[in-house]
């Protein structure tokens, strides 16, 4: 079961709904928060993020999210992963915005703190070879990764072969989904684009 939490919540209201748990009645259960989603959340915080961390999700995903000023920083990110990172196993923050929120930033933190990592889908949040590298060197087993409108050099992507493509359980490939993959040419076996993001499988026992 996935816990949704989508903009129809109030502003302020997310942050008690974490903590305190005011609209979910079941949120003591904390099999609820196994795989969280966010969508098109404007209120993102330091404390509203590090209060879900708390809950230790397998899952989690930022979609279409924002903050203004400085309401997300990078000790806030820092923070956030140095509660869930030693379980997280799936990371997907995508299209968002807002000074802290870049993908660099996520990246350099996930990958000092969260090496389970499985899959990652950093796609349109600005992520350069440079928070790339460190989420390969980083994550002890990476299966699949979504770049789509990131600024990723040829370099990274023959890292992310390199150490992860002979990782791979039972000699699946690495799942690489890249907008202007087709300017490259990748002999080796390891990597794999399918055609559609359904295709990608979520980490084992999600």
């Amino acid at each position: 079961m996935d816990l949704c939490i989508f903009p129809s919540v109030a502003q302020g209201a997310c942050s008690s709904c974490i903590s305190v748990s005011p609209l979910l009645s079941g949120s003591s259960d904390e099999s609820l928060w196994k795989r969280v989603q966010i969508s098109d959340c404007c209120i993102l915080e330091d404390n509203w993020l590090v209060a879900l961390a708390c809950h230790q999700p397998c899952s989690l995903t930022l979609h279409r999210c924002r903050h203004a000023s400085q309401a997300v920083t990078d000790h806030g990110l820092k923070r956030l992963f140095q509660h869930c990172g030693a379980i997280l196993q799936e990371l997907n923050v995508i299209s968002y915005s807002g000074p802290g929120l870049t993908g660099d930033n996520v990246l350099l933190h996930a990958g000092a703190l969260c090496s389970k990592l499985i899959a990652v889908d950093i796609s349109w949040s600005g992520a350069t070879d440079v928070g790339m590298m460190a989420l390969i060197q980083g994550a002890s087993s990476l299966h699949g990764l979504s770049i789509n409108g990131c600024q990723i050099i040829d370099k990274a992507i023959k890292a992310l072969v390199k150490k992860h493509g002979k990782q791979s359980p039972q000699n699946k490939s690495i799942w690489l989904l890249c907008s202007y993959l087709q300017e490259y040419s990748y002999p080796s076996p390891a990597v794999s684009t399918p055609a559609d993001p359904q295709h990608w499988e979520s980490p084992q026992g999600f």
